[in-house]
């Protein structure tokens, strides 16, 4: 996932379908000390809530509608480029944050962190690992913009590693956490995309980082799944353990690589299951999925538009 315009969408139901949500507005008990500057989706779903319907089936919900069926909720919005290069950076401010809630009306965004050692500016912008002041002040950038905004920001430890970061994500999460854990608008992602990770390994980082989180905040956490966020049904039977319960498990879709339902049909005969049906295997197990990134294209970017998928 290293693109710059993305979506995201929450994968409600068995489709991807927007809900009808009720238009009145619920305001945070919460004190905070950054007030925002409008009315935006936080105001009217509140905090983003892993639950399950009547069917037993995993949704993401708002606090402000309680976990019931009809009031599941779906947001879209952008993925930030990965921050490491000026030209991504620049959208990494309250001024890029603001047009796009402007002009493309986002409802949530995502600040995708360099987690490692990765440079690509020959030493002017480097990974959490080497320049770990920088980094986070990038993401409270971003945080604080969207608090304002009132829109959802998911903070997105963005590794393919994170099992090898252990240490480091623990004390970056803490420190988001107790900074921002008390608005509803954010969102802890703590492992991007997990390559050909076994899921036990996954977990064992997940409940590190998940444990610290959760001395200071009770908000929704996203967590990645096995080659590259293609597989929350391998989640089913081994769940993170979160003792608030609101732990979401991410799938990525891409339209021109990847298929919803049905089969793919290779060569020789051969045929596999869509990726969207393990997903769709997930949540008829009762965990919540969440796509924290989606694109129309291939994977890697390339390609044309793709319309059906």
């Amino acid at each position: 996932g290293y693109r710059l315009k993305m979506e995201w969408k929450m994968i409600n139901k068995t489709q991807f379908t927007i809900f009808a949500i009720a238009a009145a507005f619920c305001m945070s008990a919460v004190a905070a000390d950054i007030t925002p500057t409008r009315v935006g989706p936080v105001s009217q779903y509140g905090k983003l809530i892993a639950g399950k319907n009547s069917q037993n089936k995993g949704q993401i919900y708002g606090s402000c509608e309680g976990v019931k069926d009809g009031a599941e909720v779906q947001v879209r919005g952008m993925s930030l480029y990965w921050s490491l290069m000026d030209e991504a950076l620049d959208f990494w401010s309250e001024d890029g944050i603001t047009t796009m809630v402007k002009d493309m009306k986002i409802q949530i965004v995502r600040a995708a962190m360099a987690a490692g050692n990765e440079d690509w500016t020959k030493g002017k912008y480097i990974g959490y690992a080497v320049q770990p002041d920088s980094q986070t002040q990038f993401v409270k950038r971003v945080v604080e913009a969207a608090i304002k905004q009132d829109i959802y920001v998911i903070i997105d430890w963005h590794s393919h590693t994170a099992n090898t970061q252990t240490q480091n994500a623990v004390k970056f999460f803490g420190e988001m956490a107790q900074a921002y854990g008390q608005y509803d608008n954010v969102i802890f992602e703590v492992f991007n995309e997990p390559q050909k990770v076994e899921w036990s390994v996954i977990k064992t980082y997940a409940d590190a980082v998940v444990a610290e989180i959760r001395k200071y905040s009770d908000n929704l956490i996203l967590v990645g799944t096995p080659e590259w966020d293609q597989y929350p049904n391998r989640v089913i039977g081994s769940e993170i353990n979160d003792p608030k319960q609101n732990t979401a498990y991410t799938f990525h879709y891409y339209a021109g690589t990847h298929c919803f339902s049905g089969k793919h049909e290779g060569m020789f005969g051969q045929s596999w299951p869509c990726e969207g049906e393990n997903a769709v295997e997930a949540m008829n197990a009762g965990l919540s999925v969440f796509v924290s990134e989606w694109g129309v294209t291939t994977s890697d970017g390339k390609g044309s538009v793709a319309g059906d998928n």
